[in-house]
């Protein structure tokens, strides 16, 4: 997995997934209480249509570990529907989580990590992806922002779905 650079010819990607992670309390520490939950959009160039996927984790997890969660579904996903092997693009605007998917080449500091078990599992799942980058969007960045409206505004519906997800729970 590389990052992908905005500036780029090559944008054609078959596939966007779009990941969000949090837990609702994001300003205070968590605790066993703290509601949590991730989602991704699977958005499809060769189809005209979007498949959304949600879910919540254990209260008391970090949103860190939420976006690992909407990663590893997805990945899950796109290979039982045999579309890991295509030009896939993840975005996602959590930086430590995009840059430690891409640092994932090398086995250094995996074991040291919160979540080692969850990174060994998404680096085996990882090799199955030849063809993919990672796009970090950075929040309220409009020079991004302009080059990407679309991104922006999917990323912004997967953060609206786990956002209800959050205040009904």
């Amino acid at each position: 997995m590389r990052y992908f650079n905005i500036n780029s010819e090559n944008r054609n990607f078959d596939t966007i997934i779009y990941l969000q992670g949090m837990h609702k309390n994001s300003h205070r520490k968590l605790n066993s209480i703290t509601k949590c939950a991730w989602a991704y959009i699977i958005d499809r160039k060769d189809k005209d249509r979007v498949i959304p996927k949600q879910g919540h984790g254990e209260n008391g997890e970090s949103g860190y570990k939420m976006n690992l969660e909407a990663l590893k579904k997805s990945m899950e996903y796109l290979i039982r529907n045999q579309l890991n092997q295509t030009h896939l693009l993840f975005v996602s605007d959590y930086q430590p989580f995009t840059t430690a998917l891409v640092s994932l080449k090398s086995d250094v500091n995996i074991n040291k990590r919160k979540y080692s078990s969850e990174w060994k599992k998404i680096k085996s799942l990882l090799v199955k992806f030849p063809n993919s980058e990672v796009l970090f969007l950075k929040k309220d960045d409009k020079y991004l922002e302009s080059v990407f409206p679309e991104y922006y505004s999917k990323l912004s519906e997967v953060k609206n779905k786990i956002h209800n997800e959050l205040g009904d729970r």
